[in-house]
């Protein structure tokens, strides 16, 4: 071996044929191996000179074992209550939690993780990464144990910490349809995104199906993005079609604001003319001009969910089940009852 340069802890892995995580709980003085495995990693440390990088220097410091947190956009509007859950349940259990913000579509997630492989952490909480992002597969070479948050992978076996996005939406149309509403409008997601996109734009046409409401294309308009511009651009769309409603279900609370804010330019009365209904149910839900009726997502139990189904894993737990959380509509100031005759 070249002794210049450093072993990494997936070369002492694949050198002493168990996984990362074992090494890891070997070198952390963790239990979920045998005496003869230990003996064998420890054989391997040695031989190859591995100094442990960032874990070496952990044990030695006495620092806290620690959690990556990796998000594609950091938002104080969405993140802000799950990290608070996971740093929370990652406390109390001795862990910090780190912040990897990736950028927009995960740009940077690579790098990301390969720095997180050479300084080392114990696992990862991948936070939005869309489903076939090679991030994924990334996190995945690297054999640190990682706990999907609000995604699905398509081929990496992550167990995952998700809302019911199809219920969700479902619940936010009938909550208008249950207060008379006929004519609702949707500005949904991008109907590629398998996650969240497509599930909550099927929730809104089976409430009306099964209302008894006849779908109109023309009262669908999607957003690429969950953030206010693309709820605007998606607003315009709607209502240059001319079409008439009373209501309208929108796939996050950012796109809800652009609605709000281009109803009251345009003299659009929120809710005497239009009742609106937002998605996350974000800190900003409650601050809107009217407060803001919202499908609320439960963040810090998400969160507290996905640190324990981590831990799981670095216990060695071999079979770690996924979450899928329901949801339910907050009631605010947006909303209002149509007569029923």
């Amino acid at each position: 071996m070249d002794m210049a340069k450093k072993p990494t802890i997936r070369e002492v892995a694949k050198a002493a044929r168990v996984s990362v995580a074992t090494v890891s709980r070997v070198l952390n003085g963790q239990q979920g191996f045998s005496s003869q495995t230990e003996r064998q990693v420890r054989q391997v440390v040695k031989e190859m000179g591995y100094s442990g990088g960032g874990l070496a220097r952990a044990v030695k410091n006495k620092v806290p074992k620690t959690i990556a947190l990796i998000v594609p956009e950091v938002s104080e509007y969405f993140c802000g209550s799950l990290a608070q859950g996971i740093e929370d349940a990652a406390r109390r259990r001795g862990y910090v939690v780190i912040l990897c913000n990736t950028g927009a579509d995960a740009m940077y997630g690579e790098s990301y993780v390969e720095m997180l492989r050479q300084q080392y952490v114990d696992g990862v909480i991948a936070c939005s990464i869309p489903p076939d992002s090679p991030l994924n597969r990334k996190i995945r070479e690297t054999g640190i144990p990682c706990v999907l948050l609000d995604s699905i992978s398509y081929d990496c076996p992550f167990p995952y910490v998700k809302i019911d996005d199809f219920q969700g939406m479902y619940t936010a149309t009938k909550y208008l349809l249950d207060r008379g509403h006929r004519r609702i409008a949707i500005l949904s997601g991008n109907v590629k995104d398998p996650v969240a996109g497509w599930p909550r734009l099927e929730g809104y046409r089976q409430a009306l199906r099964d209302a008894g409401v006849e779908l109109d294309p023309e009262l669908e308009a999607f957003a690429n993005h969950f953030n206010y511009e693309s709820g605007k651009t998606a607003f315009e769309e709607l209502l240059s079609r001319n079409s008439s409603f009373t209501g309208i279900v929108t796939c996050s609370d950012m796109v809800a604001a652009a609605v709000l804010s281009s109803a009251g330019k345009l003299g659009i009365r929120v809710p005497e003319e239009l009742s609106v209904v937002g998605f996350d149910d974000s800190q900003i839900a409650s601050v809107m001009n009217p407060p803001l009726t919202s499908v609320a997502q439960p963040y810090r139990e998400m969160g507290k969910a996905a640190v324990d189904i981590l831990l799981k894993e670095l216990d060695g737990a071999t079979m770690v089940g996924s979450r899928v959380f329901p949801v339910q509509v907050v009631e605010r100031e947006s909303t209002r009852s149509l007569s029923l005759e």
